[in-house]
């Protein structure tokens, strides 16, 4: 016995020296105020600065930074790559003196970045975030108190086109001295920014210069604004710009604007600059929300808001402005001079579908060269009676005739304007009323919602959303002669809902703790939904109240009843619990598009949702203890206990779902079920973050000949204890299958199963190499094989980058192992627990494929680290409630002669005790087995 598995082990060694792969090199360091530079800068022996990172990183490397103050300037000069950025990002609040970025591909994620050292008129010591170079991103930081701007993109006229595309996302800016983000180079994005609270005299600059701010001879042009741009081909989006204030002695005479730019020898001519989506309040008596002083090119400024007291301002000599759908709101408080848009000298300039909201003084002015500006289709209006003062055109005295397509003195009717609410009322005049602006590029609004909705655009920042009715439904206390239209007068039955058409937007509610039965005939069922909506404003069947879910169930067990059919587009069920039909407990029949079922618990059905259309969305659903739709004896024609089905479906997305014992007894297969299946013809389709348990199998693909599954994704799901984790019918009577993608999920088998019958991979058919493409998943296997049958029949298909681990000698994978792969300890918290998160030692950390995902199946960043991990689960660093104590690296668990090393006498040792137990039982199941053998192996 123990010379055969000797033998069995010696052979099995020599195997493995042909495809056993290294375990990546660990490149996610550490920063921490207890660290010491001299430490490698792991979790457990960190480094103390920043700068130590900085100066060690290549291409791909990250440092996490733990809280903690950290009084260091970085400066960044190694460049990561497309593929590889160097990441810097900070796990709690770490504060620094801001980053010197002269360099490429750079991540900046997180930080808290105040006081820095002040220099005169050296952004590249004194700005937060100071960047020369390109595709650098900075994001989610905290940036305040810098002494010459919150964040500097370089680029000046001699040198226009280092700094470029780079993004500048999220980050909060406040208390900066002269500017909040000051933008330069070519090609970089702005978005989602707060700004407020710049100074004109920060109390650090003014200890340097001493006393008389802003009047300095050596440092004059002091000023406080929110954004600065010059340089190409920049956007500017969803920034908001708010509250910078003359507040002596900090801010004494600054020219305040949300947006500014100039001419001159220090900064290159803006030009072909996208604004869209900003928000700026700036209410301060002569200062503006743009500022364009000279020579400014191609600017677009669509869908913002501008509470200012002016609006544009040109400044003398711009050209090709462009002008669209903007609200411009003022104050009637102020005197001359306050007003919306001025243009002067500017040769070409389009003003369309924009409303300006009390200005009192000038809406437009045009001076100079007019024969190229056209203004038309917007809405002028005076909340105190007044008439808006008209569009001065050619000079100050002079007014241009209202065009027919402009509103002056009409009421927009927005919401609460007092509040700066300034969406559109229902019967608002300025509802389809605009110019078409398609091609210009005026595609959505303020909110991203899609223009027009109507018949045509609307003016101003929002386009106007019908919200449709509201209606109530409840068992107990309604009556199906009430209006339904309030709680107090609510309807009672189904049959009231089901005879009624509704409109796009209406909402039909029904009372928790109520519920409904419908009726028992054959292919009935009791929520029958045949009113569609539209992509703006979809019928919505939900509930109200409180206490448990509103329960809607259907008799019969042998009828093929459904609790809710959908024929229509457009349609959400959600938050209710459909139980106890034959069929299915939702059925989006052929046609049924765009629908979206969420948030729904579904039990005791044949189905739990069946989707034959495409477009449709099923998330967030409890689908639980299903039975069979057919049951009979002989045939092959068994089907039922699916948890979501996709029957001629494509392009539909079925996600975060919780599907359990989806498995019922069946004729001719034993059990059947499963928690997703395919069947015919259904492309497209994207199962991912689902949870699948106690099932008839993750999921399985079948149909009839000539049929096809192309291009679906199974990914980041975990799969636990459903005896098999795919079936796929490739050949044969049933479809074929290409390029079926199954990545990054977790598979978890410890039950014991017939090996005969369940593997956890098989197929019916032969599959080709791109019919099945696995990567980057984790296989914990016990009883069962892995794919079946483990024979020689030549099925070929891509796997790579995947790990498994067996916990039974009797476990055999079936095919070779390729790159990427191997067989090991996968290193989970507790999966007898079932917490599948990693542990900081699995091999799963950072050795995945990057598969262009974002998000793991805790909604986690992917990656975390440099490079995905494998599995569902990114292992994300936890900062350490106690101080880490650096201890002497021990010897490997493997090291069973005591030298400090794996060797060959270790493997001779555990092959003299295979089949015992002993040292060598290295996972502690009591016998040395091949599991232990594989961990061996590894740390040799």
């Amino acid at each position: 016995m123990i010379v055969k598995v000797s033998g069995l082990i010696i052979n099995l060694v020599l195997g493995y020296w042909l495809f056993i792969s290294p375990v990546a090199a660990q490149t996610v360091y550490y920063v921490a105020t207890t660290g010491n530079d001299s430490d490698p800068g792991s979790e457990s022996q960190p480094w103390r600065t920043i700068q130590k990172a900085a100066n060690t990183m290549v291409a791909g490397d990250m440092v996490t930074v733990m809280a903690g103050s950290f009084p260091e300037r970085i400066n960044i000069t190694r460049s990561g790559s497309s593929e590889l950025p160097i990441t810097f990002q900070a796990q709690g609040t770490a504060i620094t003196k801001g980053f010197k970025i002269t360099a490429s591909y750079i991540t900046v994620k997180g930080f808290e970045i105040a006081n820095t050292d002040y220099v005169r008129w050296d952004s590249g010591t004194s700005a937060g975030v100071y960047i020369h170079g390109a595709f650098n991103t900075i994001e989610h930081n905290y940036i305040h108190d810098a002494t010459l701007g919150g964040l500097k993109l370089h680029g000046p006229p001699q040198d226009p086109t280092t700094t470029h595309h780079n993004s500048i996302l999220n980050n909060r800016l406040y208390h900066n001295e002269m500017v909040g983000i000051d933008v330069n180079g070519r090609d970089n994005l702005i978005e989602g920014n707060e700004v407020w609270g710049t100074v004109q005299c920060h109390p650090a600059l003014v200890a340097i210069e001493g006393p008389g701010c802003p009047n300095y001879s050596a440092v004059n042009g002091l000023d406080a604004d929110g954004m600065r741009f010059f340089g190409q081909g920049h956007t500017f989006k969803k920034n908001n710009i708010h509250d910078i204030r003359i507040s002596p002695p900090e801010s004494v005479n600054p020219h305040i604007d949300c947006f500014q730019t100039w001419a001159g020898t220090n900064n290159e001519l803006a030009q072909d600059i996208l604004f869209e989506q900003n928000y700026c309040e700036n209410l301060n008596q002569s200062m503006h929300a743009f500022m364009l002083a000279g020579g400014t090119n191609n600017l677009t400024i669509k869908n913002n808001i501008f509470k200012a007291y002016g609006g544009i301002n040109t400044g003398g000599g711009a050209d090709y402005l462009y002008v669209y759908n903007n609200v411009f709101a003022n104050s009637l408080s102020y005197y001359q001079y306050a007003g919306a848009i001025g243009l002067e000298s500017v040769a070409h300039a389009k003003i369309f579908n924009n409303i300006f909201y009390d200005q009192p003084y000038h809406t437009v002015t045009a001076i100079g060269d007019t024969s190229n500006i056209e203004i038309d289709y917007n809405l002028a209006y005076n909340s105190n009676g007044t008439t808006p003062h008209c569009i001065q055109w050619g000079n100050y005295d002079t007014c241009l005739p209202t065009p027919n397509h402009q509103l002056w003195q009409v009421d927009p009717q927005f919401v609460n304007p007092s509040s700066g609410n300034f969406h559109l009322k229902t019967g608002s005049p300025a509802i389809n009323a605009g110019a078409d602006l398609s091609l210009s590029g005026v595609n959505n609004d303020y909110d991203g919602v899609v223009r027009p909705q109507g018949s045509g655009f609307d003016i101003g920042a929002y386009e106007y959303l019908s919200t449709g009715n509201t209606y109530y439904v409840d068992s107990s206390n309604g009556s199906d002669s009430n209006s339904g239209t309030s709680e107090s007068s609510p309807w009672q039955t189904l049959s009231k809902v089901n005879s009624l058409p509704f409109q796009p937007g209406d909402n039909i509610l029904f009372k928790r703790g109520s519920s409904w039965t419908g009726p028992a005939s054959t292919g009935s069922a009791a929520l029958d939904i045949t009113s569609p909506g539209n992509s703006t404003n979809p019928i919505t069947f939900s509930a109200y109240g409180a206490g448990p879910l509103p329960v809607i169930t259907t008799p019969g067990t042998d009828n093929r009843t459904r609790v809710v059919r959908v024929r229509a587009d457009w349609i959400i069920i959600e938050y209710l619990k459909l139980e106890n039909a034959h069929g299915g407990g939702v059925d989006l029949e052929t046609g049924s598009d765009n629908n979206i079922v969420r948030n729904n618990e579904i039990t005791n059905t044949g189905f739990g949702i069946g989707i034959s259309g495409q477009f449709n969305q099923v998330n967030h659903d409890y689908i639980h203890d299903l039975h069979m739709f057919t049951n009979t004896p002989g045939g092959n024609d068994d089907v039922g206990a699916i948890g979501v089905s996709l029957n001629n479906a494509s392009n539909n997305e079925v996600s975060y779902n919780r599907i359990i014992r989806a498995i019922a007894p069946s004729y001719d297969y034993n059990t059947d079920g499963g928690v997703v299946e395919w069947w015919a013809n259904s492309d497209n389709n994207y199962v991912h973050h689902n949870w699948g348990e106690a099932s008839n199998g993750f999921f399985e693909v079948g149909g009839r000949s000539g049929n096809h599954a192309l291009n679906n994704v199974v990914a980041y799901n975990v799969s636990l204890n459903n005896r098999s984790f795919s079936h796929l019918h490739v050949g044969g009577t049933f479809a074929v299958d290409a390029n079926f993608r199954v990545e990054n999920n977790t598979i978890i088998e410890t039950q014991s199963h017939d090996p005969t019958v369940w593997a956890m991979i098989s197929f019916s058919g032969t599959p080709q190499p791109n019919s099945y493409i696995l990567r980057n998943n984790l296989f914990l296997i016990d009883d069962v094989l892995f794919i079946s049958p483990a024979d020689s029949r030549g099925w070929v298909f891509t796997h790579e980058n995947n790990l498994y681990q067996f916990l039974d000698f009797r476990n055999i994978l079936g095919f070779s192992l390729n790159s990427g792969e191997k067989i090991t300890d996968i290193r989970f918290k507790d999966y007898l627990n079932q917490d599948f998160h990693l542990l900081s030692s699995s091999p799963a950390i950072n050795t995945g494929l990057d598969l262009s995902y974002t998000r793991d199946y805790d909604d986690q960043d992917v990656p975390y680290g440099p490079f995905p991990d494998i599995g569902a689960y990114e292992y994300v660093v936890k900062s350490p409630s106690t101080t880490p104590t650096p201890s002497p690296t021990p010897p490997p668990e493997t090291d069973l002669d005591g030298d400090l090393d794996t060797d060959f006498l270790d493997l001779l040792r555990l092959i003299l005790g295979f089949g015992a137990g002993g040292l060598a039982d290295f996972n502690h199941t009591g016998l040395v087995d091949i599991f232990d053998f594989n961990l061996l192996i590894q740390n040799w």
